[in-house]
């Protein structure tokens, strides 16, 4: 089970409410910190709840606190590296820990094995109360990197690495008055809009000073409407109500079942990007949606 300690008490693996040693700790010959509470969890989460995946990567700290809690679930060393690649991890808020009030223990199999940096805690902590508050639990895939053990003292330390997105790139749920089109994970394309140079104010104010120096997830509504640019209807493409441009025709034929389908507004994930467009750099816009059937 997600939550479920499993096995008697070891060094490296700290139960709820407590909290392991660490080497400054042992050096000074301090006891253990005072416990500390980790909030009681909802039903376990066995798949992520937090948007990420392959491609995706936030390392945490303090796992040299952890190495044999981390052996046990990791599958062993060998040569190699340990014997299993993933796990799900689950994340969660400590705010009666003294350093940090914002601290994020990161449990695996029920014990901690790390904490997201102290740095990024601000970033993830409003993200994780989201997913747990929305889903009951705030969960990732967790990668498991090095743990070698090749002999003669040869050991290569066990790091986790979370597959999560990062925290400026995740969109809101869908809204009541949504029909998001979400396609599956391996059945997503990239459709360009077009006409965005029409709409460069609208789309400068969407992207609310920040920099496009990667890109920025926006959601968009999707309605058929007539192209002021074009002799026949498409579909329009809004941000917030207001047009940023049109799917080409082709395409709307394509996705325009998507938006006929229910009476609600359909909206999907979009992604704002700088782009050129006749030798100008201008703001653009790309859908995330399902690939043709």
């Amino acid at each position: 089970m997600l939550y479920g300690l499993v096995g008697g008490a070891r060094e490296g693996v700290v139960r709820r409410g407590e909290r392991g040693m660490g080497l400054l700790d042992r050096l000074r010959g301090d006891k253990p910190h005072a416990a500390l509470t980790l909030p009681a969890p909802s039903p376990p989460a066995l798949y992520p709840t937090l948007p990420g995946g392959r491609g995706y990567g936030v390392n945490i700290v303090g796992e040299a606190n952890y190495q044999i809690h981390l052996e046990r679930v990791a599958g062993g060393r060998t040569e190699l590296g340990v014997g299993r690649e993933h796990a799900i991890a689950e994340l969660l808020p400590q705010p009666d820990n003294p350093y940090d009030p914002n601290a994020i223990a990161v449990l695996i199999e029920g014990g901690v094995v790390g904490y997201i940096a102290r740095e990024d805690t601000c970033r993830w902590r409003s993200v994780v109360d989201d997913a747990r508050r929305t889903q009951g639990a705030a969960t990732c895939r967790a990668r498991f990197k090095g743990g070698w053990d090749r002999g003669a003292g040869d050991r290569g330390f066990i790091g986790v690495v979370l597959e999560m997105a990062d925290p400026a790139r995740i969109v809101p749920p869908p809204g009541a008055d949504e029909d998001r089109v979400i396609p599956e994970p391996d059945g997503v394309t990239s459709v360009t809009v077009t006409c965005e140079e029409h709409y460069q104010g609208t789309l400068v104010d969407a992207c609310q000073g920040r920099s496009l120096d990667h890109w920025m997830p926006v959601i968009t509504e999707l309605a058929i409407a007539a192209n002021p640019h074009s002799s026949a209807e498409a579909i329009a493409v809004r941000i917030q109500g207001l047009c940023v441009g049109f799917l080409t025709t082709a395409m709307s034929q394509r996705y325009s079942p998507f938006v006929e389908r229910s009476p609600l507004r359909t909206t999907c994930v979009g992604e704002l990007f700088y782009g050129k467009k006749k030798d100008q750099q201008i703001v653009r816009v790309r859908l995330a949606l399902p690939k043709a059937s």
